[in-house]
């Protein structure tokens, strides 16, 4: 008898983790071989986690494909006064920039 989504839950969890770690593609965290071969073992028997790794492999493909043209100083200079040094007034946060 297959097991649902809902009873297998906490091997999708781990899955969608993995499967966010192999994305990231991090070489510094790589995933083990025994962990590749249970995630592939899940995606066999679960349709759901296996149409989740897919599609947010094509919006990374699609993602990746996108210029990577540089902003101009100006807009940088700008995001930087809307945001980090507008904060940096707030006694809250306690640092100048």
């Amino acid at each position: 008898m297959k097991r649902t989504r809902q009873e297998d839950g906490g091997m999708c969890e781990q899955v969608r983790a993995w499967t966010h770690r192999l994305l990231d593609a991090d070489p510094r965290d790589p995933l083990s071989a025994s962990d590749l071969a249970a995630r592939d073992r899940h995606f066999a028997g679960c349709k759901p986690c296996r149409l989740e790794a897919e599609e947010m492999q094509q919006v990374q493909y699609q993602l990746q494909s996108l210029s990577m043209d540089a902003l101009p100083d100006s807009i940088l200079d700008s995001v930087l006064e809307q945001t980090v040094r507008r904060r940096s007034h707030n006694p809250f946060f306690g640092f100048m920039v």
